[in-house]
Parts: C-alpha cells; sequence; structure tokens
C-alpha cells in the first residue's frame, strides 16, 4: 500500500527492497537500479537508464529516444511526438494519447484513463486507484 508523505524539495524516493525510503540526492545524483534495490549513481548531462534484464546500466540517449519495454527488459524506440507507451501484459506498446489521458494499471495491464487536473495515481496493492493529492503531497510505497 502507500502512505503520503510530504517530501522537501531535495528528496526523492529510494527503493531498497519491496519498499522506498526518503533519500536526499544532490544535484546531479539520480537512481540506478542494481538487482531489487536502487543505489546512487552520478549521471552525466546526456544519460538515462536501460534496463537490461532485470537491473539498470547506464545508456546514451538521442534527443527523441525513450525506453520501450519488450518483455523484462527496455530498447530504445522512436516517439512520435504524440506517442507514449501502454503496457499491456508485460510488455509495452505504442498508444497515441490524447491531451488529457494517462495511464491506470489494474492489474498487469494499463488502460488508458482520463484524469482530471489535479489527480494522480495511487497504488493499492497490484493496482491504481485515483487519489487527490495536495500540493505538497507525493507517494511513499510502504510495501509491495
Amino acid at each position: 500500500m502507500q502512505c503520503v508523505h510530504k517530501l522537501s524539495r531535495d528528496e526523492t524516493f529510494r527503493d531498497m527492497g519491496c519498499w522506498q525510503s526518503v533519500h536526499r540526492l544532490s544535484r546531479d545524483e539520480t537512481f540506478r537500479d542494481t538487482g531489487c534495490w536502487q543505489s546512487v549513481h552520478k549521471l552525466r548531462r546526456d544519460e538515462t537508464f536501460r534496463g537490461t534484464g532485470c537491473w539498470q546500466s547506464v545508456y546514451t540517449l538521442r534527443r527523441d529516444e525513450t525506453f520501450r519495454d519488450t518483455g523484462c527488459w527496455q530498447s530504445v524506440h522512436r516517439l512520435s511526438r504524440d506517442e507514449t507507451f501502454r503496457d499491456t501484459g508485460c510488455w509495452q506498446s505504442v498508444h497515441k494519447l490524447r491531451r488529457d489521458e494517462t495511464f491506470r494499471d489494474t492489474g498487469c495491464w494499463q488502460s488508458v484513463y482520463t484524469l482530471r487536473r489535479d489527480e494522480t495515481f495511487r497504488d493499492t496493492g497490484c493496482w491504481q486507484c485515483v487519489h487527490k493529492l495536495s500540493s505538497d503531497e507525493t507517494f511513499c510505497d510502504t510495501e509491495c
């Protein structure tokens, strides 16, 4: 389940197993997933993560590249301006989203759900429902 946790300006989440704790990141830090946990890795300006297996390594993306999940790993897929990813099973296909659409996870797949301006997703178990967040709220995962 998820609880609401007020983050200070420089805080983000660090995954340690199945739960997340708050970790202060310096300006150039981001998370690198190695196994089931995340450690801090300094990224260069043009670096991002590419999942290969169950872990992520650093991969330099061109300006128009993003990640497409195919199985348990991610490959690079060029997205047109209005494309984003839709998860169907264990892989992602390209789905054209309208301006107000985003994804709602229901089980192991994602469907399109229209969010109101102040809505975001809250994970409750294996699926996501809509939860209104106050201005300074974000989600803290405290369980699988």
